[in-house]
């Protein structure tokens, strides 16, 4: 089984952590799978927005970060929405800061320790 899935349909890919064993965490070779599958969703012309889901613990801070800008680079070029399950805290909340949009279901458990850092999504004049 993948740590990380990827489907696109409609012009969307949706980029989802699939490590229910762990709670979603993410690992070093899990935060490089994410990267990797957003620089894809990023160059692929077919694809005009990329959803990612987010369930997660957190995980690496580096690897977070990583991962944070990575998304932001994409959210340069497309729209990037986060749709967060039951938990997004820590680095499960910042790699969802880049997002344009931030969907959360009502019982999220959700949480940063710091300041967030500021990201340039698509369309932004910032």
């Amino acid at each position: 089984m993948s740590a990380v899935l990827y489907s696109s349909s409609d012009r969307i890919g949706v980029v989802t952590l699939n490590r229910p064993e762990v709670h979603n965490a993410f690992s070093d070779e899990v935060i490089v799978e994410l990267t990797a599958l957003f620089e894809k969703a990023g160059a692929d012309k077919n694809v005009r927005a990329v959803v990612l889901r987010v369930d997660s613990p957190g995980g690496s801070v580096a690897g977070g970060e990583g991962l944070h800008d990575a998304i932001a680079r994409v959210a340069l070029k497309k729209p990037v929405v986060a749709v967060m399950g039951g938990t997004a805290a820590s680095a499960g909340y910042m790699v969802a800061v880049p997002a344009a949009r931030i969907f959360a279901v009502d019982s999220v458990a959700s949480s940063w320790i710091a300041r967030p850092p500021r990201a340039r999504s698509a369309g932004s004049s910032r």
